[in-house]
Parts: structure tokens; sequence; C-alpha cells
């Protein structure tokens, strides 16, 4: 929960943006769940993190709102100073990201996720729980590598294309594809 990260940092968090109207004036976790327009008009230099998983809507939320993205480190990851990590981007408790690691914006590095060096992840990726990188590893943009997969060295994983849960990735995955499997294959049955 972003929330958590933030809060563990000794951050506050003043509201949470939510377009269902079902939702404004509740709170969640004591935090009050208000209108993005609302808060867009009242403060426009307002910082914020999108948290939410899909990437295509985070990549929607990120591009509507001209909000400062700050990125979100868990004080328990643990992240080599060469790394680069984009603004909007959250890395949860227990993340490992090694040197000369590159992180894009609007990124999420999920609990306990291990990203070895040199590794170039694009915008709006999720890198799941549990997820392992190899060195040299790529994602394209909006990438999402799920629970518990991983990655051999030097490979690439194209553009919004899905690694399923438990997918070992020891060849390239083309763009927009979803892969299963040990070895991860396209699955095209969908």
């Amino acid at each position: 929960m972003i929330l958590s990260a933030i809060w563990s940092l000794g951050d506050q968090v003043v509201a949470l943006l939510d377009d269902n109207s079902e939702k404004h004036g509740m709170e969640i976790a004591g935090v009050p769940v208000i209108c993005p327009k609302d808060a867009q008009l009242a403060n426009p230099s307002t910082t914020g993190v999108i948290g939410i998983g899909d990437n295509r809507i985070r990549k929607q939320i990120a591009t509507r709102f001209s909000f400062d993205w700050t990125a979100v480190v868990h004080p328990s990851a643990l992240v080599d100073p060469s790394v680069v990590i984009g603004r909007g981007s959250v890395v949860m408790a227990g993340a490992i990201i090694q040197a000369g690691t590159q992180v894009g914006e609007h990124c999420i590095i999920n609990t306990g996720a291990t990203v070895d060096h040199d590794c170039r992840i694009g915008d709006f990726c999720h890198v799941a729980p549990g997820v392992h990188l190899a060195g040299h590893c790529e994602l394209e943009s909006g990438v999402l590598l799920g629970i518990g997969s991983c990655m051999v060295p030097a490979v690439r994983v194209g553009e919004w294309a899905t690694i399923g849960a438990g997918a070992a990735v020891v060849n390239d995955v083309p763009a927009g594809v979803v892969a299963i499997g040990v070895p991860a294959r396209p699955r095209f049955d969908l």
C-alpha cells in the first residue's frame, strides 16, 4: 500500500483523489477522499503519486493532471545510490534495485522485487511482488511483470507486454503480447 510507504517516510497524506463521486467525503485509513478536479483547482502545485496498479490507467491519470509527481521509496527498500528513479514512481518495502539501473516515470517496483545491475525500466511499468530481474534486462514502456516472474540476463520485454505470474523470461518478448510459462512464450489464444 502506497500510503504505508509514504507514512513510513514520515510524510503526511492530506487527501486521496478518486473520480468516483460516491467515495467523496469518505475516509480511507483516516485520509479524506476528494474529487481530483477540486484538488487540481485548489492547488495546481500539489505533490502526489498515483496509487493504481493498472499501467494504462496510471498513464491516463499522469497525463490528465499536472501535479508535481514525486517518487516514493520505502525506507526498507535497498536502492543503490547510482539508481535513477523517475517522477511518480514507487519502490515498495523490501525491494532491491542494484547499481546502474534506470527506472522510468510512474513505475511500481513492488514488495520484495529485485532488479539487478544496469537494468532499464521504461515509464508506466509494474514489477509485481517477488519478481526477479537479472542484470542488463530491459522493460519497455507499460510492461507488467506478474507476481513471482523472473528474467535471465540481458533480455528485453516489448512495450505494453504482460508476463504472467511465475513465468521465466529467457528470450526477448515482443511488444503487446501476453507471455506465460517456463520458459515464457506468447499466448495467442486470448
